[in-house]
Protein backbone atom coordinates (compact mmCIF):
# COMPACT_ATOMS: atom_id res chain seq x y z
CA UNK A 1 0.00 0.00 0.00
CA UNK A 2 1.44 3.09 -1.09
CA UNK A 3 2.20 5.88 1.42
CA UNK A 4 -0.56 8.61 2.47
CA UNK A 5 0.36 11.96 0.86
CA UNK A 6 0.90 14.62 3.49
CA UNK A 7 -2.02 17.53 2.38
CA UNK A 8 -0.38 20.33 1.25
CA UNK A 9 -3.95 22.05 1.94
CA UNK A 10 -3.11 24.97 4.79
CA UNK A 11 -6.77 26.42 4.37
CA UNK A 12 -8.29 23.64 6.32
CA UNK A 13 -5.92 24.23 9.16
CA UNK A 14 -6.83 27.49 9.51
CA UNK A 15 -10.26 27.09 9.30
CA UNK A 16 -9.93 24.82 12.08
CA UNK A 17 -8.36 27.51 14.00
CA UNK A 18 -10.30 30.14 13.50
CA UNK A 19 -14.02 28.93 12.33
CA UNK A 20 -15.20 32.08 11.55
CA UNK A 21 -13.04 32.96 8.55
CA UNK A 22 -14.82 30.66 7.22
CA UNK A 23 -17.11 32.95 4.61
CA UNK A 24 -13.92 34.77 4.27
CA UNK A 25 -12.01 31.97 2.85
CA UNK A 26 -14.97 30.97 0.75
CA UNK A 27 -14.89 34.24 -0.96
CA UNK A 28 -11.15 33.90 -1.68
CA UNK A 29 -11.77 30.44 -3.24
CA UNK A 30 -14.42 32.86 -6.08
CA UNK A 31 -12.77 33.88 -9.21
CA UNK A 32 -12.97 37.59 -10.62
CA UNK A 33 -14.52 35.74 -13.20
CA UNK A 34 -17.37 33.36 -11.81
CA UNK A 35 -18.36 36.52 -9.64
CA UNK A 36 -19.17 38.45 -12.57
CA UNK A 37 -20.91 35.56 -14.20
CA UNK A 38 -23.41 35.18 -11.11
CA UNK A 39 -24.06 39.03 -11.47
CA UNK A 40 -24.95 38.69 -14.90
CA UNK A 41 -27.62 35.36 -14.58
CA UNK A 42 -29.26 37.33 -11.47
CA UNK A 43 -29.55 40.24 -13.90
CA UNK A 44 -30.94 38.27 -16.39
CA UNK A 45 -33.28 36.40 -14.52
CA UNK A 46 -34.54 39.90 -12.68
CA UNK A 47 -35.06 41.12 -16.47
CA UNK A 48 -37.21 38.41 -17.23
CA UNK A 49 -39.22 38.21 -14.80
CA UNK A 50 -39.99 42.24 -15.17
CA UNK A 51 -40.86 41.44 -18.36
CA UNK A 52 -43.21 39.14 -18.08
CA UNK A 53 -44.94 40.94 -15.18
CA UNK A 54 -44.90 43.86 -17.58
CA UNK A 55 -46.68 41.49 -20.59
CA UNK A 56 -48.89 39.35 -18.55
CA UNK A 57 -50.62 42.08 -16.82
CA UNK A 58 -49.61 39.87 -13.14
CA UNK A 59 -49.31 42.52 -10.47
CA UNK A 60 -46.28 41.79 -8.31
CA UNK A 61 -46.12 43.44 -4.57
CA UNK A 62 -45.18 43.29 -1.17
CA UNK A 63 -42.59 40.72 -2.87
CA UNK A 64 -40.65 39.41 0.75
CA UNK A 65 -43.05 40.90 2.74
CA UNK A 66 -45.80 39.41 5.43
CA UNK A 67 -48.39 37.77 3.59
CA UNK A 68 -51.77 40.21 2.88
CA UNK A 69 -55.35 39.37 1.80
CA UNK A 70 -57.57 40.98 -0.27
CA UNK A 71 -61.04 42.36 0.03
CA UNK A 72 -62.97 40.18 -1.89
CA UNK A 73 -66.69 40.87 -3.05
CA UNK A 74 -68.23 40.85 0.41
CA UNK A 75 -65.82 42.90 2.03
CA UNK A 76 -66.35 45.66 -0.70
CA UNK A 77 -70.19 45.48 -0.90
CA UNK A 78 -69.74 46.24 2.93
CA UNK A 79 -67.37 49.31 2.87
CA UNK A 80 -70.14 50.29 0.39
CA UNK A 81 -73.59 49.66 1.58
CA UNK A 82 -73.45 48.15 4.90
CA UNK A 83 -77.07 47.87 4.92
CA UNK A 84 -77.54 45.74 2.19
CA UNK A 85 -75.27 43.22 3.58
CA UNK A 86 -76.98 42.30 6.82
CA UNK A 87 -80.34 42.16 3.99
CA UNK A 88 -78.14 39.97 2.62
CA UNK A 89 -77.12 37.90 5.28
CA UNK A 90 -80.61 37.59 6.89
CA UNK A 91 -82.43 36.58 3.80
CA UNK A 92 -79.75 33.72 3.66
CA UNK A 93 -80.79 32.58 7.50
CA UNK A 94 -84.49 33.18 6.10
CA UNK A 95 -83.69 30.48 3.65
CA UNK A 96 -82.44 27.91 6.31
CA UNK A 97 -85.10 28.86 9.06
CA UNK A 98 -88.28 30.12 6.79
CA UNK A 99 -90.09 30.24 9.70
CA UNK A 100 -88.26 31.65 12.72
CA UNK A 101 -89.95 35.22 14.40
CA UNK A 102 -86.02 36.50 14.78
CA UNK A 103 -84.81 35.93 11.66
CA UNK A 104 -87.79 37.79 10.61
CA UNK A 105 -88.05 40.81 12.14
CA UNK A 106 -84.10 41.88 11.48
CA UNK A 107 -84.71 41.38 8.31
CA UNK A 108 -87.63 43.53 8.29
CA UNK A 109 -85.36 45.90 10.74
CA UNK A 110 -82.92 45.67 8.05
CA UNK A 111 -84.87 46.96 5.33
CA UNK A 112 -85.82 49.44 7.60
CA UNK A 113 -82.47 51.10 7.74
CA UNK A 114 -82.02 50.59 4.39
CA UNK A 115 -84.87 52.93 3.71
CA UNK A 116 -83.80 55.84 5.74
CA UNK A 117 -80.47 56.29 2.84
CA UNK A 118 -83.34 55.82 0.07
CA UNK A 119 -84.68 58.80 -1.44
CA UNK A 120 -88.88 59.14 -1.56
CA UNK A 121 -90.99 58.89 -4.25
CA UNK A 122 -91.73 61.73 -5.65
CA UNK A 123 -95.84 62.90 -6.12
CA UNK A 124 -95.15 63.41 -9.86
CA UNK A 125 -93.43 59.78 -10.40
CA UNK A 126 -95.49 57.37 -12.15
CA UNK A 127 -96.59 54.53 -10.42
CA UNK A 128 -94.89 51.25 -12.09
CA UNK A 129 -96.95 48.92 -13.99
CA UNK A 130 -98.01 45.72 -12.09
CA UNK A 131 -96.35 43.28 -14.59
CA UNK A 132 -93.25 45.14 -14.32
CA UNK A 133 -93.30 45.70 -10.58
CA UNK A 134 -91.39 42.93 -8.19
CA UNK A 135 -93.48 41.34 -6.22
CA UNK A 136 -92.40 41.10 -2.74
CA UNK A 137 -90.06 37.75 -2.12
CA UNK A 138 -91.07 34.88 -0.42
CA UNK A 139 -89.70 32.24 1.89
CA UNK A 140 -86.78 30.80 0.85
CA UNK A 141 -86.01 32.88 -2.13
CA UNK A 142 -83.00 35.86 -2.33
CA UNK A 143 -83.88 38.87 -1.39
CA UNK A 144 -83.23 41.59 -4.60
CA UNK A 145 -80.86 44.39 -3.98
CA UNK A 146 -81.45 47.60 -3.33
CA UNK A 147 -81.25 49.32 -6.85
CA UNK A 148 -80.95 53.16 -7.24
CA UNK A 149 -84.28 53.07 -8.54
CA UNK A 150 -86.04 51.41 -5.53
CA UNK A 151 -87.51 54.15 -3.30
CA UNK A 152 -88.17 54.73 0.37
CA UNK A 153 -91.73 53.42 0.26
CA UNK A 154 -90.65 50.27 -1.52
CA UNK A 155 -88.04 49.56 1.41
CA UNK A 156 -90.62 49.81 4.11
CA UNK A 157 -93.50 48.46 2.20
CA UNK A 158 -90.62 45.17 2.48
CA UNK A 159 -89.70 45.61 6.20
CA UNK A 160 -93.77 46.03 6.72
CA UNK A 161 -94.68 42.72 5.12
CA UNK A 162 -91.34 40.85 6.92
CA UNK A 163 -92.42 41.90 10.61
CA UNK A 164 -95.90 41.39 10.38
CA UNK A 165 -94.98 37.58 9.29
CA UNK A 166 -92.92 37.75 12.41
CA UNK A 167 -95.43 39.15 14.43
CA UNK A 168 -97.99 36.14 12.86
CA UNK A 169 -95.39 33.37 14.51
CA UNK A 170 -94.71 35.32 18.03
CA UNK A 171 -97.65 37.92 18.53
CA UNK A 172 -95.71 38.78 22.12
CA UNK A 173 -92.13 39.24 20.19
CA UNK A 174 -91.55 42.96 21.47
CA UNK A 175 -88.70 43.65 18.99
CA UNK A 176 -90.89 43.67 16.33
CA UNK A 177 -93.69 45.36 17.50
CA UNK A 178 -91.40 47.99 18.21
CA UNK A 179 -89.93 48.06 14.86
CA UNK A 180 -93.97 47.85 13.45
CA UNK A 181 -94.28 51.11 15.72
CA UNK A 182 -91.63 52.83 14.46
CA UNK A 183 -92.28 52.16 11.07
CA UNK A 184 -96.11 53.01 11.61
CA UNK A 185 -95.00 56.63 12.51
CA UNK A 186 -92.37 56.78 9.53
CA UNK A 187 -95.44 56.02 7.19
CA UNK A 188 -97.21 59.05 8.78
CA UNK A 189 -100.11 56.70 10.62
CA UNK A 190 -100.03 57.54 13.83
CA UNK A 191 -102.80 55.82 15.23
CA UNK A 192 -101.18 52.42 14.33
CA UNK A 193 -98.15 53.09 15.73
CA UNK A 194 -99.52 53.59 18.57
CA UNK A 195 -101.58 50.70 18.89
CA UNK A 196 -98.08 48.38 18.47
CA UNK A 197 -96.62 50.59 21.21
CA UNK A 198 -99.43 50.41 23.71
CA UNK A 199 -99.15 46.80 23.12
CA UNK A 200 -95.77 46.46 23.77
CA UNK A 201 -96.70 48.30 27.30
CA UNK A 202 -99.21 45.74 28.00
CA UNK A 203 -96.35 42.96 27.91
CA UNK A 204 -95.67 44.05 31.91
CA UNK A 205 -98.75 42.85 33.23
CA UNK A 206 -98.44 38.87 31.58
CA UNK A 207 -97.32 36.40 33.75
CA UNK A 208 -93.67 35.10 33.75
CA UNK A 209 -93.57 31.50 33.23
CA UNK A 210 -92.14 29.15 36.10
CA UNK A 211 -89.24 27.92 34.27
CA UNK A 212 -87.88 31.76 33.10
CA UNK A 213 -85.76 33.77 35.46
CA UNK A 214 -88.02 36.54 36.89
CA UNK A 215 -85.05 39.13 37.13
CA UNK A 216 -84.14 38.73 33.90
CA UNK A 217 -87.12 38.91 32.14
CA UNK A 218 -88.59 41.75 34.46
CA UNK A 219 -85.22 43.56 33.33
CA UNK A 220 -85.93 42.73 29.60
CA UNK A 221 -89.67 44.02 29.74
CA UNK A 222 -88.53 47.47 31.75
CA UNK A 223 -85.74 47.53 28.95
CA UNK A 224 -88.50 47.32 26.04
CA UNK A 225 -91.60 49.32 27.95
CA UNK A 226 -88.44 52.30 28.01
CA UNK A 227 -88.02 52.14 24.72
CA UNK A 228 -92.10 52.03 24.15
CA UNK A 229 -92.23 55.08 26.43
CA UNK A 230 -89.94 57.44 24.48
CA UNK A 231 -91.04 56.56 21.19
CA UNK A 232 -94.44 57.03 22.31
CA UNK A 233 -93.02 60.44 23.63
CA UNK A 234 -91.82 61.20 20.07
CA UNK A 235 -95.18 60.36 18.69
CA UNK A 236 -96.91 62.95 21.18
CA UNK A 237 -94.03 65.28 20.14
CA UNK A 238 -95.07 65.34 16.10
CA UNK A 239 -98.39 65.19 16.53
CA UNK A 240 -97.73 68.78 18.49
CA UNK A 241 -99.37 67.34 21.76
CA UNK A 242 -96.12 68.49 24.04
CA UNK A 243 -98.23 68.18 27.46
CA UNK A 244 -98.26 64.60 27.30
CA UNK A 245 -94.89 64.51 25.79
CA UNK A 246 -93.37 66.31 28.62
CA UNK A 247 -95.79 64.31 31.52
CA UNK A 248 -94.01 61.21 29.52
CA UNK A 249 -90.39 62.56 29.77
CA UNK A 250 -90.80 63.48 33.41
CA UNK A 251 -91.97 59.87 34.25
CA UNK A 252 -89.53 58.60 32.57
CA UNK A 253 -86.69 60.46 34.35
CA UNK A 254 -88.16 59.32 37.79
CA UNK A 255 -87.80 55.64 36.46
CA UNK A 256 -84.39 56.37 34.78
CA UNK A 257 -82.36 58.89 36.13
CA UNK A 258 -79.77 60.09 33.58
CA UNK A 259 -81.48 59.02 30.67
CA UNK A 260 -79.61 61.44 28.16
CA UNK A 261 -82.81 60.79 25.49
CA UNK A 262 -85.06 63.00 27.99
CA UNK A 263 -83.11 65.54 28.62
CA UNK A 264 -82.40 65.51 24.38
CA UNK A 265 -86.04 65.37 23.70
CA UNK A 266 -86.86 67.69 26.44
CA UNK A 267 -85.13 70.34 24.52
CA UNK A 268 -86.65 69.90 21.66
CA UNK A 269 -89.70 70.39 22.81
CA UNK A 270 -89.21 73.62 24.86
CA UNK A 271 -87.82 75.00 21.43
CA UNK A 272 -90.69 73.89 19.30
CA UNK A 273 -93.12 76.04 22.62
CA UNK A 274 -90.69 78.87 22.10
CA UNK A 275 -88.67 78.75 25.36
CA UNK A 276 -85.22 79.19 24.94
CA UNK A 277 -84.35 78.91 28.24
CA UNK A 278 -85.68 76.00 29.50
CA UNK A 279 -84.34 74.41 26.36
CA UNK A 280 -81.09 75.31 27.32
CA UNK A 281 -81.10 73.98 30.84
CA UNK A 282 -81.90 70.50 29.11
CA UNK A 283 -79.05 71.02 27.22
CA UNK A 284 -77.31 71.63 29.70
CA UNK A 285 -78.31 68.76 31.34
CA UNK A 286 -77.45 66.34 28.48
CA UNK A 287 -73.93 67.84 28.78
CA UNK A 288 -73.79 66.57 31.98
CA UNK A 289 -74.67 63.13 31.31
CA UNK A 290 -72.82 63.10 28.41
CA UNK A 291 -69.60 63.88 30.87
CA UNK A 292 -70.42 61.28 33.52
CA UNK A 293 -71.16 58.46 30.77
CA UNK A 294 -68.03 60.05 28.43
CA UNK A 295 -69.94 59.96 25.46
CA UNK A 296 -68.09 62.39 22.79
CA UNK A 297 -70.52 62.65 20.37
CA UNK A 298 -73.06 63.79 22.44
CA UNK A 299 -71.31 66.54 24.52
CA UNK A 300 -70.44 67.69 20.84
CA UNK A 301 -73.96 67.40 19.88
CA UNK A 302 -75.64 69.59 22.83
CA UNK A 303 -72.46 72.31 22.45
CA UNK A 304 -73.53 72.78 19.02
CA UNK A 305 -77.44 72.77 19.87
CA UNK A 306 -76.42 75.45 22.73
CA UNK A 307 -75.34 77.55 20.42
CA UNK A 308 -77.42 77.58 18.08
CA UNK A 309 -80.07 78.61 20.35
CA UNK A 310 -77.86 81.27 21.45
CA UNK A 311 -77.36 82.59 18.09
CA UNK A 312 -80.85 82.63 17.76
CA UNK A 313 -81.97 84.76 20.70
CA UNK A 314 -78.99 87.10 19.37
CA UNK A 315 -76.18 86.13 22.55
CA UNK A 316 -73.66 86.26 20.23
CA UNK A 317 -70.76 86.29 23.08
CA UNK A 318 -72.14 83.40 24.70
CA UNK A 319 -73.13 81.09 21.50
CA UNK A 320 -69.18 81.90 20.57
CA UNK A 321 -67.99 80.85 23.54
CA UNK A 322 -70.34 77.63 23.82
CA UNK A 323 -68.57 76.73 19.99
CA UNK A 324 -65.06 76.93 21.36
CA UNK A 325 -66.21 74.65 23.80
CA UNK A 326 -67.85 72.31 21.08
CA UNK A 327 -64.38 72.57 19.37
CA UNK A 328 -62.23 71.46 22.21
CA UNK A 329 -64.83 68.28 22.54
CA UNK A 330 -64.06 67.66 18.84
CA UNK A 331 -60.36 67.93 19.37
CA UNK A 332 -60.11 65.24 21.87
CA UNK A 333 -62.27 62.91 20.02
CA UNK A 334 -59.50 63.22 17.49
CA UNK A 335 -62.04 63.12 14.90
CA UNK A 336 -60.15 65.19 11.81
CA UNK A 337 -64.09 66.25 10.16
CA UNK A 338 -65.70 67.00 13.44
CA UNK A 339 -62.80 69.28 14.27
CA UNK A 340 -62.97 70.66 10.76
CA UNK A 341 -66.83 71.43 11.01
CA UNK A 342 -66.77 73.45 13.81
CA UNK A 343 -64.06 75.21 12.81
CA UNK A 344 -66.17 76.21 9.83
CA UNK A 345 -68.98 77.40 11.87
CA UNK A 346 -67.01 79.30 14.28
CA UNK A 347 -65.03 81.46 11.41
CA UNK A 348 -68.95 81.62 9.75
CA UNK A 349 -69.90 83.09 13.11
CA UNK A 350 -66.88 85.75 12.89
CA UNK A 351 -67.93 86.21 8.92
CA UNK A 352 -69.49 89.96 9.24
CA UNK A 353 -73.54 90.25 8.96
CA UNK A 354 -74.53 91.21 5.30
CA UNK A 355 -75.79 94.26 4.24
CA UNK A 356 -78.99 94.97 5.17
CA UNK A 357 -81.19 96.25 1.51
CA UNK A 358 -82.37 99.63 1.39
CA UNK A 359 -86.04 100.33 0.85
CA UNK A 360 -86.40 99.90 -3.15
CA UNK A 361 -83.13 98.32 -3.28
CA UNK A 362 -82.74 95.08 -2.19
CA UNK A 363 -79.53 94.47 -3.07
CA UNK A 364 -78.25 97.93 -2.69
CA UNK A 365 -75.52 98.98 0.09
CA UNK A 366 -76.19 99.30 3.81
CA UNK A 367 -76.29 103.47 4.64
CA UNK A 368 -77.02 104.52 0.94
CA UNK A 369 -80.07 106.65 0.12
CA UNK A 370 -80.55 106.02 -3.73
CA UNK A 371 -82.96 106.76 -5.71
CA UNK A 372 -86.32 104.38 -6.04
CA UNK A 373 -86.38 102.03 -8.95
CA UNK A 374 -88.36 102.64 -12.03
CA UNK A 375 -91.46 101.02 -12.63
CA UNK A 376 -92.94 100.36 -15.16
CA UNK A 377 -95.57 102.47 -17.44
CA UNK A 378 -98.65 100.97 -17.50
CA UNK A 379 -101.55 101.83 -19.75
CA UNK A 380 -104.00 104.34 -18.21
CA UNK A 381 -107.43 103.03 -17.48
CA UNK A 382 -110.68 104.89 -19.06
CA UNK A 383 -112.03 105.82 -15.49
CA UNK A 384 -108.39 107.06 -14.14
CA UNK A 385 -108.22 110.74 -14.49
CA UNK A 386 -105.16 111.74 -16.72
CA UNK A 387 -101.70 112.42 -15.43
CA UNK A 388 -100.77 116.31 -15.56
CA UNK A 389 -97.10 115.92 -17.26
CA UNK A 390 -94.08 118.03 -15.74
CA UNK A 391 -93.73 119.56 -19.73
CA UNK A 392 -96.22 119.74 -21.97
CA UNK A 393 -95.28 117.62 -24.58
CA UNK A 394 -96.01 118.95 -28.92
CA UNK A 395 -99.40 117.64 -29.32
CA UNK A 396 -100.13 114.83 -31.67
CA UNK A 397 -101.65 115.18 -35.18
CA UNK A 398 -104.75 114.13 -35.53
CA UNK A 399 -105.37 111.10 -36.39
CA UNK A 400 -102.01 109.45 -35.57
CA UNK A 401 -101.35 106.95 -32.83
CA UNK A 402 -99.30 107.87 -29.80
CA UNK A 403 -96.03 106.21 -30.15
CA UNK A 404 -95.55 104.26 -26.52
CA UNK A 405 -92.94 105.40 -24.33
CA UNK A 406 -90.04 104.31 -24.13
CA UNK A 407 -88.56 101.73 -21.29
CA UNK A 408 -87.20 103.66 -18.28
CA UNK A 409 -83.71 102.45 -17.58
CA UNK A 410 -81.40 102.51 -14.29
CA UNK A 411 -79.32 104.66 -16.25
CA UNK A 412 -79.85 108.49 -16.64
CA UNK A 413 -80.65 109.66 -20.45
CA UNK A 414 -78.32 111.67 -21.07
CA UNK A 415 -79.40 115.59 -22.21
Amino acid sequence: MPPRRKSTDYSRRRLAANPGAEGEQEERRISPQERRRQIMINLGVWFLVLVFAMTSGVMCYNIGGPETTQPGPEAQQASQDPNQVEIDRWTRELQSNPNDPVVLANLGASWMRKAETLRSQQPTQAAPDAATASPLPQAGSPTPAATPEMTREDALARAEDYLNRAIEKEPTYAFALQQLAELKIAQKKPAEGREFLNRILALADLPIAPEEDPETIRATRESQSTRARMTLARLETFEKNYDQALQILAQLEADHAGNADVHAMRAHIYEEQGRPQEALKALDELARVAEVMNNAGMMLGARLEKSRILQQTGEKAAARQEMEKARTVAESTGNAQAVMLVTQLLYKMDEPAPPMPVQGLPDGPAGVESAPPAQPAAAPSADAPPAEPAQAPAPPAPGSETAPAPEQTSEPTPL
